[in-house]
């Protein structure tokens, strides 16, 4: 993973998964895409979301990805993975790469992780 300078991690099951957090630790750049959710109901009947694809037939996004780039997180987050083109890696690289080292060591520690569960981030860089 480290000889890489990005990751797509798509969505899985979860809002969030470890591998953003293992590329940030080999200084490779995580790329998401920003979770869309539809209201549905199961078989049991209960009201329950599902992920949703395309953008047009969803209720809603799920913030946790773009939340994470306001508390300074060096990620991508992208609507559709064709945002994903060889100019806009050349500019996320340039831009995101700098910060790579300072983020490891500034953030992703167990000191780090407390500021920013306990609302309190600091610098992040």
């Amino acid at each position: 993973l480290s000889q890489y300078r990005f990751l797509l991690i798509p969505m899985g099951s979860r809002i969030q998964c470890v591998k953003m957090i293992e590329s940030l630790l080999v200084l490779t750049i995580p790329i998401l895409q920003r979770g869309r959710y539809r209201w549905g109901f199961g078989r049991d009947g209960q009201s329950t979301l599902y992920f949703s694809q395309a953008a047009r037939n969803a209720d809603g996004f799920y913030a946790a990805a773009d939340g994470l780039v306001a508390l300074g997180f060096p990620i991508v987050v992208v609507d559709y993975w064709s945002e994903v083109t060889a100019a806009n890696l050349s500019r996320w690289w340039r831009d995101l790469s700098p910060r790579l080292v300072g983020f490891r060591q500034n953030c992703l520690t167990s000191e780090g992780y407390w500021r920013i569960v306990t609302g309190r981030p600091g610098p992040c860089s």
